[in-house]
């Protein structure tokens, strides 16, 4: 269960409610924690993605969100859903809090649901010049 528009994914572990929000406080919160972007322990999971701690510390931020958590009872969360479950949560998070841009069609249109204005604008027409 998600809210994709504010990029909460809703869980459920150690039998209670949880969310992970990768919103801009966590994404400084883990660069703080870990010494490297989001994005650079995102990319660095993909490498490796045995990393444990980077798991870990991933979820963390994007869990702990009023800061109320130890990174060990974030670590029991995952114990409880698992390796996998984990990995997809934190992938999802990653997609709600960077998602793609609308892809414009080739007739210079938006994709539906796409803002007015974001297409290139046409060119304009060169002005008739006289020849002899």
């Amino acid at each position: 269960m998600s809210n994709s528009k504010r990029g909460a994914i809703a869980f459920t572990a150690c039998g209670a409610q949880h969310q992970i929000h990768l919103t801009t406080n966590a994404m400084v919160r883990y660069q703080d924690l870990a010494g490297e972007t989001l994005i650079e322990g995102v990319q660095a999971l993909q490498d490796r993605p045995g990393d444990i701690k980077r798991v870990r510390r991933i979820f963390f931020v994007g869990v702990d969100r009023d800061e109320t958590m130890t990174e060990a009872e974030v670590g029991d969360l995952i114990d409880d859903l698992g390796l996998k479950e984990t990995g997809d949560l934190i992938g999802k998070a990653v997609q709600a809090a960077f998602p793609k841009p609308p892809e414009v069609a080739a007739d210079g249109e938006g994709a539906a649901g796409a803002a007015p204005g974001n297409a290139e604008a046409p060119a304009k027409p060169r002005k008739a010049t006289a020849t002899s």
